[in-house]
């Protein structure tokens, strides 16, 4: 797993640990909150998620961070993406999960910026993409806050509450 350790006065995002996986399956398995940010709407097991957590370990371009309050620790939120190094290189994130107690409070937004300056600074990753789905306005405006836009829309072959889900692909570049 790419690595990382990022801190602010509020947030910290560092590695993900294996023993914190049964806080993930919650998440993971609340599709009525998350399914949206998993792309998952039924439960999933822990060797499901275990097996997920072994795959990303092993690869040096996988990011699963966790992301926790500086004032305590508490594991409020998780990020995860992938460093595209071919070619131009980028990062796909593919999660960003806060748990909804904790939502609003700036741990989403202090995570995503750590973690982009940190890859622009460190591997010179020059910009950013996501997919969201259609449907999603929330993450919509969370992410067009933080300056990404549209690049395109597009069919997927995702099923979500029983629907075809279209996919929003943004993107950013990222600024030092």
């Amino acid at each position: 797993m790419y690595s990382v350790c990022l801190k602010s006065p509020r947030t910290i995002v560092r590695d993900l640990e294996e023993r914190e996986l049964p806080r993930l399956l919650a998440w993971y398995n609340d599709a009525e909150r998350f399914g949206y940010a998993t792309g998952l709407d039924s439960p999933v097991s822990h060797e499901y998620l275990a097996e997920m957590y072994k795959k990303t370990a092993s690869s040096d371009t996988e990011i699963l961070a966790g992301i926790y309050t500086a004032c305590n620790g508490t594991l409020v939120g998780v990020l995860k993406g992938r460093l595209i190094t071919e070619g131009a290189p980028c990062v796909w994130i593919s999660l960003l999960a806060i748990d909804p107690g904790c939502r609003g409070r700036g741990y989403a937004r202090d995570a995503v910026g750590l973690l982009l300056t940190h890859l622009k600074e460190q591997c010179g990753i020059e910009r950013a993409y996501l997919a969201i789905a259609e449907e999603n306005q929330g993450a919509l405006a969370f992410w067009s806050k933080l300056g990404f836009a549209e690049i395109r829309r597009m069919k997927t072959g995702l099923v979500l509450y029983g629907k075809p889900v279209r996919a929003v692909i943004m993107g950013k570049r990222i600024e030092a």
